[in-house]
């Protein structure tokens, strides 16, 4: 898939802007330490970076488009609540996935569906542009780049609503700060180098 194809799927599916100002910014970590990383496919990984939350909206908990901070047309709110309704009780990384292998591409479906929140507590990120997209979009709040642990603690505040919900932040979280330290190393940088992309 090359990047007009990956900005018209973007079109394709009205994603708001407020999500892909989150994306662009997970591109630029992706891309800052993709490059830092010997064998990473930049292509895959910044693709990827760029649709992994194509369908964000389908497990928005809050759905009330009218209270965006972007304007929006009817028609975008028309596409939203169909992929909503499409969709309804599937994780935004399983519908990423049947759309994009559905239309051929397995392997950029795959590393989408591997950015789920407890994949790392399943060992399920394996390749670099897995651990790469993982952790870059832990990173991005909102459009800002923000510490990791600053990230977690607003998610866990946010998402974490149930004691299991508790349980799988807690576990997670010991893992997440590893594989910063795991992606820092291998691309030689402190992870507050990635603040100067803010």
């Amino acid at each position: 898939m090359n990047s007009q194809e990956v900005q018209e799927l973007i079109e394709e599916f009205h994603v708001p802007k407020h999500i892909r100002r989150h994306c662009e910014k997970v591109v630029a970590i992706c891309r800052f330490l993709g490059q830092r990383i010997d064998g990473v496919d930049m292509e895959l990984l910044e693709n990827a970076a760029y649709l992994h939350d194509i369908v964000r909206i389908c497990d928005f908990t809050v759905w009330n488009p009218e209270n965006m901070a972007d304007e929006h047309t009817l028609q975008s709110k028309m596409k939203w609540e169909e992929i909503r309704a499409k969709y309804k009780g599937r994780r935004h990384e399983e519908a990423a996935y049947e759309i994009l292998s559905g239309r051929g591409e397995v392997r950029l479906a795959n590393l989408i569906k591997s950015h789920r929140f407890s994949n790392i507590l399943e060992d399920g990120l394996k390749t670099w542009e897995e651990k790469i997209l993982y952790y870059a979009d832990k990173r991005v709040e909102g459009d800002e780049i923000a510490p990791l642990e600053k990230r977690l603690e607003e998610g866990k505040k946010r998402n974490a609503v149930t004691p299991e919900q508790k349980l799988v932040s807690d576990m997670a979280t010991p893992k997440i700060l590893k594989l910063e330290a795991e992606i820092c190393a291998a691309a030689n940088i402190s992870p507050s180098d990635l603040l100067v992309l803010s």
